[in-house]
């Protein structure tokens, strides 16, 4: 269910990109631990007070692809996920119930994704709340020097796997989710919290406080901004002596 044990040792600078070849190359990783969908309100409620005492939750979202021009949908799937489970919410069962905009609003239990401000829009116009505990890890690669910052680029710089795309243009709103979908889901949120994992064993990422993202009416989605002390990496003239410089 792990990655690769322990990954390479972290050149002194990433990578900037990967390529499709390379990338191809990969082994293929999923998640293989224990997946629970939830429909019914009495049990998703359960869970979310759960997982409010769970210090940091990959996170996600997933909705069905529109092939019309004009048409689009809400979001239909929000995974939540440990290193060992994960939860999938139908939102299209469920919508944004206040026991999921607590958790979602909590600063004391970190949610980590990529390219969080889509995901956190299209929450928000089920019911709206205020997002806080976010953090992104298309920030933190962008600080270590990487372009390509999707989830599937970071998966293989990081931790050197490869995550199928097969289900992402399924319909995330069909009766039943099927096992691929419940696969690709939990995968793209669990793997989110392997490579916080991984960069935090490096020495990255230590100040999650740091990295959380701001949001609100005015600012909605803004990145965060140093005080006193460097979020980020190391500059161009400082990457040649070392890339552990990120986040103390």
């Amino acid at each position: 269910m792990q990655p690769n044990s322990h990954p390479s040792p972290l050149p002194d600078k990433f990578p900037e990109r990967i390529s499709k070849e390379l990338l191809h190359d990969l082994p293929l990783l999923a998640f293989e631990g224990p997946i629970q969908v939830l429909t019914d309100s009495k049990e998703a409620r359960r869970v979310a007070r759960r997982l409010m005492h769970e210090p940091v939750l990959g996170f996600d979202t997933e909705t069905r692809p529109s092939f019309r021009k004009g048409e689009e949908y809400e979001v239909a799937l929000l995974q939540l996920a440990t290193r060992d489970e994960c939860f999938l919410f139908r939102l299209n069962h469920l919508s944004l119930p206040d026991y999921l905009q607590r958790l979602l609003a909590s600063p004391n239990s970190i949610k980590i994704g990529v390219a969080l401000r889509d995901d956190i829009r299209a929450l928000r116009r089920l019911n709206d709340f205020n997002p806080q505990g976010f953090v992104d890890l298309s920030e933190i690669g962008r600080q270590l020097g990487i372009v390509t910052v999707g989830l599937r680029n970071l998966a293989a710089i990081l931790l050197k796997v490869r995550i199928s795309k097969k289900a992402q243009l399924s319909n995330w709103e069909r009766p039943k989710l099927d096992t691929t979908q419940q696969s690709y889901a939990a995968t793209d949120a669990w793997i989110c919290v392997e490579m916080l994992h991984y960069l935090q064993q490096e020495g990255f990422a230590q100040d999650l406080s740091a990295l959380k993202m701001g949001w609100g009416a005015a600012n909605e989605g803004r990145r965060p901004k140093a005080k006193g002390k460097r979020l980020g990496g190391p500059s161009a003239a400082e990457s040649a002596s070392s890339s552990r410089n990120l986040v103390s």
